[in-house]
């Protein structure tokens, strides 16, 4: 029953259909009913009439040995003719057709496959258990539990490109002047913060970082997802969340790391790219003006990478 009262706030609907064509029957039905009446009314009349009248007269005179024999004959026919003919034709035909089909929800699916995947034992529940114990491996379904937190990359080099564009780059380059930091300066770290940023949100999929009971889990997430585009991937920081998702990644040796880099291919030189203009950004800082704390882009082990089908409360 608590299932039935969850607060869903992402959701792929793309992976929750084709999960239904395995998991469920693999269709939606629709129900409609259509009925079509015909009728037709024919008619037919036919009228002859036909009149014909025959007169003869005839006057004959005949000798027979001394005998004369006179004949007259006068013959008139009439003959009238009527016919009326009259036929009409009335039809009535009634069809009925009727089309079956059945809509669910989106949260339908989702709690009706949710119950049948853990009926079949294919969600593994990871929320009380340790990511090391639990025997997950890369495909696996589960599902688990945790806090967000406020780590995002993308979070923070939006607050420092929003920093840096608030003053003219004029001024913040002649800070610079005898400092001996390097040959970068503020308008060549404003274009290469702004590449970093709109290659982290191709295709508008962010990292969110949940901090669960014993390890940490990341969520790759896609903005078109959260619920009716109203809702903010941070929304609801700070605060517990489930988690319905499948294992992309499994890091439990100590010397392994998921990368929220990962996405811009050439992790390292990112990292040490970040890192050199860590100076610049001092300059800044000695000027009383505040700077946000870059997030560590290795996340260490023990940690997973999830794609999530589900977030909710």
């Amino acid at each position: 029953m608590n299932d039935l009262l969850n607060l869903f706030i992402y959701i792929d609907e793309y992976l929750i259909k084709s999960l239904s064509s395995v998991y469920l029957n693999g269709y939606i039905d629709i129900r409609t009913s259509k009925r079509i009446c015909d009728n037709t009314l024919a008619g037919r009349i036919h009228l002859d009439e036909n009149n014909k009248t025959f007169c003869s007269d005839g006057k004959s005179r005949i000798y027979n040995k001394g005998f004369k024999t006179n004949n007259r004959s006068n013959d008139f026919n009439e003959t009238n003719c009527y016919g009326n003919d009259r036929s009409i034709e009335n039809r009535l035909f009634g069809r009925t057709e009727e089309e079956i089909k059945r809509i669910y929800t989106s949260f339908e699916i989702h709690n009706t496959m949710l119950k049948r995947m853990t009926t079949s034992k294919v969600v593994k529940d990871l929320e009380n258990s340790p990511l090391v114990d639990s025997h997950i491996s890369e495909g696996d379904f589960i599902r688990t539990k945790g806090c967000i937190t406020e780590t995002s990359l993308s979070s923070y080099l939006d607050s420092i490109i929003s920093l840096i564009e608030c003053f003219p780059l004029e001024i913040l380059d002649s800070l610079l002047k005898d400092k001996n930091l390097g040959k970068l300066n503020f308008s060549i770290i404003l274009n290469l913060l702004k590449t970093i940023k709109d290659k982290l949100s191709l295709n508008s999929t962010e990292d969110i970082i949940m901090n669960c009971s014993n390890y940490t889990a990341i969520l790759n997430t896609n903005s078109k997802y959260f619920l009716n585009g109203d809702c903010y991937v941070f929304d609801k920081c700070n605060c517990n969340c489930n988690v319905l998702g499948k294992v992309i990644k499994v890091c439990t040796n100590n010397n392994d790391c998921i990368n929220l880099l990962r996405k811009l291919t050439q992790e390292n030189y990112y990292i040490d790219l970040l890192k050199s203009i860590e100076p610049y950004l001092d300059l800044l800082k000695n000027l009383n003006i505040p700077i946000p704390k870059c997030p560590e882009p290795k996340v260490k082990s023990p940690a997973v990478l999830i794609a999530p089908i589900s977030m909710y409360f």
